[in-house]
């Protein structure tokens, strides 16, 4: 396996842990993401400003700085990787809380250690803790550090100036070169790191809320059952194709489609037939229709198809044949073959259509007087319509009305 797959099975597994433990919760998980990314990203950075300390001779950096400042840039990277260790075990706010002492203890350490505020070389670092905590945890953390820090620092300046209390500067003796390699670098490093990597994770976070709202929204406008469209997703689109054929002076058409016998089916052998019965008469449906006709499910056992223009009276009779062929086939499910009819309305619809509430009516009525003829005709042949789930007698009949 090369390198690369390598680091990126580690990557895969890493994001499995943090989906396990924060996936429910988009929001949180986001932020851990962005947490672990961004605590990785400090601790090399910390490796890089180490680095510094381990070129030879006193030039850049006497003994005394080097011994001050490594075992505090250690901590600060132990820290951190302590910090993703507890992230990927589930407990952010540990993580959390570590991070922030981390930061914390690192910049005004920095400060203090530097000869202190006002004239310290390590001001810049404060910004740190700050900006993480702002980023990471909300304004109520961010706004505690930033008080803290501002209290702690006023403290040590009125301690240095009122009571002559001087803190020692380890940075003596240091070239210019190392004080920006090992203060100006790193501060600025990980400012940018911050504010990029909050940039990079607010941008695919608000793409992933997005998705999820589109998601939701087809959710709220698809039968749970079937998948097909529901009730409300049919009648908005058949509002925006109403008012397209007004508007362009075209026609479309509107089936409805009522499964004659289904409670039979639902009485003698129980919901999950009737289910199982729903969700092939669907699959039926959508196989039956043209590409651009819209199916829906409206109610217990009623379906719904909006036909877009161009439409025609042929057309329109062939969708409805092929239905019946295609729904007159029985339902196997467990070992049983259950059988239903259906009942179809249809009218085509152009632009003297007085309202979708009239449109629909017309429907209904023609649904109806459909379902009324094959019941007659079963009365004429000796069959009680309703008793016996596996006959149907065949209706041939569309009724086909046009506005």
């Amino acid at each position: 396996m090369s390198h690369g797959a390598s680091l990126a099975a580690v990557f895969e597994r890493i994001r499995a842990r943090l989906g396990h433990h924060y996936g429910d919760d988009l929001l949180r998980y986001s932020r851990a993401k962005y947490f672990f990314v961004l605590n990785a990203s400090l601790a090399v950075i910390l490796a890089l400003f180490l680095s510094v300390f381990l070129i030879p001779g006193d030039r850049l950096i006497g003994a005394t700085t080097r011994a001050v400042f490594a075992p505090l840039v250690l901590a600060e990277m132990a820290l951190m990787i302590f910090a993703n260790w507890q992230l990927m075990a589930g407990r952010f706010r540990l993580a959390e809380t570590v991070v922030t002492i981390a930061n914390l203890s690192a910049a005004l350490g920095a400060v203090f250690l530097t000869g202190g505020a006002p004239g310290s070389v390590a001001l810049p670092a404060l910004l740190i803790p700050a900006c993480t905590s702002f980023l990471l945890s909300g304004a109520a953390l961010g706004l505690r550090v930033s008080v803290f820090v501002a209290v702690t620092v006023g403290v040590q300046i009125v301690a240095s100036t009122w009571f002559g209390l001087v803190l020692p500067d380890y940075t003596s003796p240091i070239s210019p070169v190392a004080n920006v390699l090992l203060v100006n670098v790193p501060v600025f490093s990980g400012l940018i790191a911050t504010l990029w990597l909050y940039e990079v994770f607010t941008r695919k976070l608000k793409t992933q809320l997005e998705l999820e709202r589109q998601k939701l929204a087809e959710m709220a406008l698809t039968d749970e059952l079937t998948g097909l469209g529901n009730s409300r997703k049919f009648h908005l689109r058949l509002d925006r194709e109403l008012e397209m054929v007004r508007r362009k002076r075209g026609e479309m058409a509107v089936l409805y489609l009522d499964l004659d016998d289904f409670k039979q089916v639902n009485d003698r052998f129980g919901h999950d037939a009737g289910d199982a019965v729903l969700r092939a008469i669907a699959a039926r449906i959508r196989g039956t229709i043209r590409g651009q006709d819209v199916a829906a499910r409206i109610g217990g056992d009623e379906f719904a198809v909006l036909m877009p223009s161009p439409v025609s009276p042929g057309v329109i009779g062939t969708v409805c044949e092929a239905l019946r062929r295609s729904l007159a086939e029985p339902v196997r499910y467990e070992g049983n073959s259950h059988r239903v009819g259906v009942s179809i309305g249809a009218r085509n619809f152009g632009t003297q259509t007085a309202s979708v509430a009239d449109l629909i009516k017309s429907v209904d009525e023609a649904m109806y007087a459909d379902k009324l003829l094959k019941q007659e005709r079963q009365v004429s042949a000796g069959t009680v319509a309703g008793i016996d789930v596996d006959y149907v007698a065949p209706a041939r009949r569309v009724h086909l009305r046009s506005a």
